[in-house]
């Protein structure tokens, strides 16, 4: 996995990881925390590139946030 190598894109991974693990921000987990401190690393990483970085950072946390909390429509739509 020669791609990892590099900390830039090893930036996108990691916008990925933040955005799964904010919905843990939401019930029925309310680690409350995590959301804000989650955007706040997101803008860290944006702040230092490009525009076209910054949004490609944003769409790859956005893909992770929305894969990891799309899990309660299934419950809500089935009870």
């Amino acid at each position: 996995m020669q791609w990892l190598k590099k900390w830039r894109d090893r930036k996108f991974l990691f916008a990925l990881v933040l955005g799964a693990a904010t919905p843990l921000a939401f019930a029925p987990y309310d680690l409350k925390y995590l959301a804000p401190l989650s955007l706040a690393l997101l803008i860290g990483l944006a702040a230092s590139g490009s525009a076209r970085r910054a949004f490609a950072l944003g769409w790859c946390w956005g893909l992770g946030f929305f894969s990891a909390g799309i899990h309660w429509i299934f419950i809500s739509t089935h009870i």
